[in-house]
């Protein structure tokens, strides 16, 4: 699930120190599940 990944990066970032760019992995995740959720809502969802 997405909020895992976010939960993760937002752990690092707070608690370990690191930078937005070491947790490039999550953040690749959660994009890719951004763009899956759309096209799935331009498939679904029409406005008639």
């Amino acid at each position: 699930m997405p909020l895992t990944y976010l939960n993760d990066a937002l752990r690092k970032i707070a608690f370990e120190g690191l930078h937005v760019w070491h947790v490039w992995p999550q953040l690749l995740v959660l994009a890719v599940w951004g763009v899956i959720v759309y096209l799935v809502a331009i498939k679904v969802f029409r406005w008639e």
